[in-house]
């Protein structure tokens, strides 16, 4: 059992409860402690009348406590008060019910007691003040609150004050008519926005799809993206080897010259995987059985190291090139079948 923890002890007999205005139901809530238990204190005096009454008639081993509203009425979701007054045997201790305690249909916002009262020398007074608030769409709530008086082995025993109602006032929209209703209502344009979410399972499962049909296949995708970029480097090797050459023939330098048959001959080690860099005339003599190939070597090195004039240069190029066209055609054809 929830209940407050903390006991209400007697007081002296010439302690008093402050008097109070008396409050209608459309006073605001007071928003410090002091006035706030100066204006709940007038239901508590009102209640003592009401209690005394209902310890003499309630049959109860325990006298009952007496509960009220502060109003009769109250706007949803405003907050209301709930005084708890019971008068009780000076021998027996009760204990108010605090936070923990369920307050349903209601919830809790705040809650004042006052301290014991001495009606005469069997009859003590406690009371208590509650601050709750509602969010139920009942028009008429009943409510009731217990205190739970200590028997001496430990346990405790509630009893409930009689319930009370509250009625609440709702407000209720206007009908509206539908078929005007319609027509006045303005659509505004959104913005469409991209389904992140959807395109990248869509996009995993394409990915998964796709490795797993290449893995049957024999791994075309493989293939076709190693033909890719053999293609992609060799077009950037033509392009490189045709601009050397070209300034061959426009300034006949050295340099030129050396650069193309090195550019070459990195080219086609990369296509055959042969260390055609490091190889002589002599060794691309037995290597690559080509007689044309051969003399255009045989051509360039005069020019090159040997300081002739470059007058057949061109032609021996154009033997290079189509050896390297030669060797990528022969690689494309092998990616292509496996």
């Amino acid at each position: 059992m929830r209940f407050l923890l903390g006991m209400f002890s007697a007081k002296a007999p010439g302690a008093r409860l402050m008097a109070l205005p008396a409050m209608g139901s459309g006073v605001k809530v007071a928003s410090t402690c002091g006035q706030w238990r100066a204006t709940a204190a007038w239901a508590v005096a009102l209640l003592l009348a009401a209690s005394a009454v209902s310890a003499q008639t309630s049959g109860l081993p325990f006298p009952a406590p007496a509960g009220r509203f502060n109003t009769d009425t109250a706007q949803l979701a405003s907050p209301v008060r709930y005084s708890l007054v019971v008068r009780r045997p000076a021998k027996t201790q009760v204990v108010f019910p605090d936070s923990l305690y369920d307050f349903a249909p209601f919830e809790l916002r705040s809650r004042a007691w006052f301290p014991t009262r001495q009606a005469n020398d069997t009859t003590l007074i406690d009371s208590a003040v509650y601050e709750l608030m509602t969010f139920s769409p009942a028009e008429q709530l009943s409510f009731a609150l217990p205190v739970f008086y200590l028997n001496p082995g430990g346990d405790s025993v509630p009893v409930f004050a009689p319930a009370v109602a509250l009625q609440q006032r709702i407000p209720r929209p206007a009908e509206a008519d539908g078929d005007t209703l319609l027509p006045a209502i303005q659509t505004l344009p959104v913005a469409e926005r991209f389904n992140w979410p959807y395109w990248v399972i869509g996009l995993s499962l394409a990915v998964g799809l796709a490795g797993i049909a290449n893995a049957f296949l024999g791994r075309p995708l493989q293939r076709y993206f190693r033909l890719w970029v053999e293609g992609r480097r060799h077009r950037a090797f033509i392009r490189g080897f045709d601009r050397l050459v070209a300034q061959v023939r426009q300034k006949g330098a050295d340099g030129p010259m050396e650069r193309a048959l090195n550019l070459w001959k990195s080219y086609i080690e990369r296509v055959e995987d042969v260390p055609y860099t490091t190889y002589t005339t002599k060794d691309f003599a037995e290597h690559l059985p080509d007689p044309a190939l051969t003399k255009s070597l045989q051509t360039l090195d005069r020019y090159i190291y040997g300081g002739f004039p470059p007058d057949e240069a061109p032609g021996a190029y154009a033997v290079l090139r189509r050896m390297a066209i030669r060797i990528y055609a022969q690689k494309a054809q092998a990616l292509r079948h496996g």
